[in-house]
């Protein structure tokens, strides 16, 4: 019996109706939302009773989009061009959490965000009380606060909507296959739409948490078919107290706990839930005979080498990997550097989108491995 682990990315919700990156970067720099009495994120425009603070949070991220734009525009090129709100976030939260970064360009900029906060008055406009907001560098503090919030909740806002699951019949095919075992279902998504799968077909799953919604430290002993979530979920939150996590949604607190950013998601990596969950993906990729990675553009340097890692098996050979892409070329040259050259450059290909992915094309392709590695151990 073949053991595979599959790696699952962003582009497999996009295949379900989720928005993906650039459209969900364009809807919380535009579109309306507002923060209820609790603190959580709801869309729509804000009442007359409710001061919008997310629109002053939004006019601070147009500003910080603007000047990366203008000030970085060949990394951006060799970026695709784009700030996304990834990008936006990971420089609100070194500035937010200035203490915990090491960035010495990072306090220039908070001073040059300040002048232009203090001259640009907007924050008047978004002043419904009358006196609640001032132009001082502690009421700006506040707001990259607030931006925080507000990304994380407009994120779990817009992937909770009703959407379909086209995107993974595949899964369910492999699922039912008798001649491959699926040990472990890796995501980096924050939405929850591998978990209604699985549980609308009565698929049995491991993902951490006790029947009662509380997560405990990953059981490395106990034997099923294991779904991680290395970013966190839309239906993850800390409880009152914030010191554990669980699925039960909290009155008052932070929101989801997800991670969003760039290169700060590697710091969040080694605490405790997320430690439990890095440790045993890469058990679960080790172990494995073929990974399957789908929808993942090979950007988060972490995982990229975890991945690396486990799938090296000597200095000549390598764990195959198969990549379901209908561009193999285009996720090259988008991929960080160390994936192009150690994972995707002998990687087997499937030239397909997600919604037209079969089981039958990942049961054929490891066949096809088979052949090719016929030196590799039993697949």
């Amino acid at each position: 019996m073949k053991e595979i682990v599959f790696l699952i990315g962003a582009g497999n919700s996009q295949a379900c109706g989720l928005p993906g990156t650039n459209e969900l970067t364009n809807r919380i720099l535009k579109e309306k939302y507002y923060f209820d009495t609790s603190e959580r994120v709801i869309k729509g425009p804000p009442s007359k009773y409710s001061s919008n603070k997310v629109g002053l949070c939004q006019e601070v991220l147009k500003y910080i989009k603007r000047w990366l734009k203008r000030n970085f525009k060949q990394a951006l090129k060799d970026s695709g061009n784009t700030v996304t709100y990834e990008d936006l976030y990971f420089i609100i939260d070194q500035i937010a959490n200035y203490g915990e970064h090491e960035n010495p360009l990072i306090l220039p900029f908070y001073k040059r965000l300040g002048k232009w906060w203090s001259k640009s008055e907007r924050y008047k406009k978004y002043d419904t009380y009358g006196n609640d907001t001032t132009a001082d560098m502690k009421e700006l503090d506040k707001c990259l606060y607030s931006i925080i919030g507000f990304i994380k909740g407009a994120v779990a806002v817009e992937l909770g909507k009703k959407n379909n699951f086209a995107g993974y019949k595949y899964l369910l095919d492999v699922l039912h296959n008798q001649k491959i075992k699926v040990s472990g279902i890796i995501t980096l998504n924050h939405d929850i739409l591998i978990e209604k799968v699985l549980e609308q077909n009565k698929i049995n799953f491991i993902d951490g948490f006790d029947e009662k919604g509380n997560y405990k430290i990953w059981p490395f002993e106990e034997k099923g078919r294991y779904l991680i979530k290395l970013h966190g979920s839309i239906n993850w939150y800390y409880d009152e107290n914030g010191d554990h996590l669980t699925k039960k949604e909290q009155r008052y607190g932070s929101g989801p706990e997800i991670l969003i950013g760039t290169h700060n998601k590697m710091f969040n990596y080694i605490r405790a839930y997320y430690l439990s969950n890095i440790c045993k993906a890469y058990e679960l990729f080790k172990r494995a005979d073929v990974l399957v990675s789908i929808g993942y553009g090979f950007r988060d340097k972490g995982v990229n080498n975890m991945i690396i890692a486990a799938t090296q098996i000597g200095k000549e050979h390598k764990k195959p990997i198969i990549i379901v892409d209908k561009n193999k070329k285009l996720l090259k040259e988008s991929a960080r550097f160390a994936a192009q050259k150690n994972i995707i450059e002998g990687a087997f290909l499937i030239e397909k989108l997600a919604e037209d992915l079969t089981g039958s094309d990942i049961y054929e392709k490891i066949k096809e491995i088979k052949q090719h590695l016929p030196n590799q151990r039993e697949i």
